[in-house]
């Protein structure tokens, strides 16, 4: 199981933005074609303007779009 903060904030204490943030062990399940769902609990720090993120891996940047339908998720940009 994947440990989350309940607010949806990095737990990391050296952290000092505290940007928004989530976990997930990634699974094959969670893929769906070229997507990744955004948990429920997440939608309220995406700001509508923002139509791209950056996820990190092993300190590395993936640049990803966000779709802003009635639900959200990550696409490979």
């Amino acid at each position: 199981a994947t440990k989350r903060s309940p607010s949806g904030y990095s737990s990391d204490e050296n952290d000092e933005d505290k940007n928004p943030s989530f976990e997930v062990l990634m699974k094959d399940s969670y893929i769906k074609q070229d997507y990744m769902h955004i948990p429920k609990y997440f939608y309220d720090h995406i700001l509508e303007s923002h139509s791209t993120t950056v996820l990190r891996y092993d300190g590395k940047p993936w640049f990803m779009e966000i779709n802003m339908g009635k639900r959200r998720w990550f696409k490979d940009g």
